[in-house]
C-alpha cells in the first residue's frame, strides 16, 4: 500500500473511533475507560489514548474518580462536553399570509440555546448569508448548519422551485461556504416536520413515516423518513407531490388533490404513519381524507393517520436533529488489519 494511502487510512480509522467514543459517552452520560471499551468494542488502550486527546481538546470532560470499595486505584469517569460546539438551523415557511424566517441554535445534546423568528415578506440569498454571518459572529463555535427550504432544490444545492421566489436559481450552500467552513445540509419543509416527528417518538425507530403538507396558497409537499433517514431518491425529487398530474387545474387547491396525493403516498410507500398538516387540513378535511382512504383500501393496508395542527415543535426538533447529523455518518469499529 502506498504511504499516502496508509496515512489516509490511519487517519480515517482514528476519526471513526473518535466518533464511536463520543457517541458512546453521549448515550451513556458518564463512563469509565472500561465501560467505553465495552460499549464501543475498542481496546482499553485505544480508548485511553483517544480519551486523553479528547480531554486535551475539550470535547470530553474528566469527571470525579469513581467511588469504590475495592482495593486498587479508582477509575476516572468521563463525560461528553455538550457545549464544546453548537449547531444552527435556518428555516423559511409560508402558509397563507404567514411568511416566517426562523433561526435556532442548539448545543451538541440538542438543547436549544436560541430560537427566534420574524415575519418576512421576502427572503433573498443575501439575507441568508447575512443571517449566517450574524450567527457565526455571536456563536463562533457553530460547526454545522441545517437549511429548511420551502421548495425544491438539486443535490448540489441549487434552488429552483421555492415559495420564496427570490431564492430560485440561487445556491445558498455555495454562498455560505464561500465565507464559512462548516458542514451544511438542506431539507424541504415537509422533510423537517416528518424527521422531527420521527425523532420525537423513539418508539417509531425502524418504521417508515411520511408527511403531507397542504398550506394555503402554496403547493403540496411530502416528507419521507425511512429507518431514521430522510429519503429524497436518486435525484432529490422524492416527496415533491406537487409535480403529480392533477389535470388542467394545477393549483393544488382542491380537496381531490389532497385525496390523490394521500392515496399515492399510501400505495407507493406503504408508510407505518402518515402525518397530515398545513392549514388546508382542517379537522373536517382530515376526517374526510381518512374516510376517502378507507373507501379505497382495506384497513390492513392503511397507515396510522396523524393530524398536526401546529407543527412548530416538530419543525424545530427536525432542523436541530438535521443540523446535529450534518456531516455525521453511521460508524463501525475499524481496525488496521
Amino acid at each position: 500500500m502506498p504511504k499516502a494511502d496508509l496515512i489516509n487510512n490511519t487517519y480515517r480509522v482514528k476519526l471513526t473511533n473518535k466518533t464511536l467514543i463520543k457517541n458512546a459517552l453521549k448515550s451513556m452520560g458518564t463512563a469509565t475507560r472500561t465501560e467505553v471499551s465495552q460499549k464501543t468494542g475498542l481496546s482499553i488502550a485505544t480508548c485511553r489514548n483517544i480519551l486523553n486527546e479528547l480531554v486535551r481538546d475539550g470535547e470530553v470532560l474528566e469527571d470525579a474518580l469513581e467511588a469504590t470499595n475495592t482495593v486498587g486505584r479508582p477509575a476516572r469517569r468521563y463525560s461528553f462536553n455538550k457545549d464544546f460546539s453548537y449547531v444552527a438551523g435556518i428555516n423559511m415557511n409560508i402558509d397563507g399570509e404567514e411568511r416566517t424566517l426562523q433561526y435556532v441554535v442548539a448545543n451538541l445534546d440538542g438543547e436549544i440555546i436560541a430560537d427566534e423568528h420574524e415575519q418576512r415578506e421576502t427572503v433573498t440569498s443575501d439575507d441568508l448569508v447575512h443571517l449566517t454571518d450574524t450567527l457565526m459572529e455571536k456563536w463562533p463555535s457553530i460547526t454545522a448548519l441545517a437549511l429548511g427550504i420551502p421548495g425544491t432544490f438539486s443535490k448540489d444545492g441549487e434552488i429552483f422551485a421555492c415559495d420564496f421566489t427570490d431564492l430560485n436559481g440561487t445556491n445558498i450552500k455555495e454562498a455560505i461556504l464561500a465565507s464559512h467552513s462548516i458542514d451544511i445540509t438542506m431539507a424541504s419543509t415537509p422533510d423537517l416536520v416528518t424527521y422531527g416527528y420521527y425523532s420525537m417518538h423513539p418508539d417509531r425507530r425502524g418504521s417508515t413515516v411520511a408527511g403531507l403538507i397542504a398550506p394555503i396558497g402554496q403547493r403540496l409537499g411530502a416528507g419521507i423518513v425511512i429507518d431514521g433517514s430522510i429519503y429524497k431518491g436518486s435525484n432529490n425529487l422524492a416527496g415533491e407531490v406537487s409535480y403529480m398530474y392533477f389535470g388542467k387545474d394545477t393549483a393544488d387547491e382542491t380537496n381531490e388533490h389532497l385525496y390523490t396525493a394521500v392515496s399515492a403516498i399510501i400505495t407507493l410507500l406503504g408508510p407505518d404513519e402518515l402525518i397530515l398538516y398545513g392549514r388546508r387540513f382542517s379537522d373536517e378535511v382530515f376526517e374526510e381524507t381518512c374516510a376517502k382512504s378507507r373507501d379505497l383500501l382495506q384497513e390492513d393496508f392503511l397507515p396510522r393517520f396523524v393530524h398536526i395542527g401546529d407543527c412548530y415543535d416538530e419543525m424545530l426538533h427536525g432542523i436541530v436533529q438535521l443540523a446535529l447529523s450534518a456531516g455525521s455518518q453511521a460508524v463501525r469499529v475499524v481496525t488496521n488489519s
